[in-house]
């Protein structure tokens, strides 16, 4: 037999764009201890119109 699950509460169109409605980006930053790449980095450029950001000390965290 299946389990069949309702959900009552219908997303609107604002949850559905945000899906971390709580909480600012930086919070985000600081839960996941992500490297800060503001002065923090060198690009390096492939030569083929792509490239990527290289971070200088990754010990600088937000």
């Amino acid at each position: 037999m299946r389990n069949i699950r309702v959900i009552t509460d219908e997303l609107n169109r604002s949850q559905l764009a945000n899906p971390f409605p709580k909480g600012s980006i930086k919070d985000r930053l600081v839960k996941r201890k992500s490297v800060n790449k503001i002065n923090n980095f060198t690009t390096v450029d492939f030569g083929n119109l792509y490239g990527k950001t290289v971070s200088i000390d990754k010990n600088k965290t937000f």
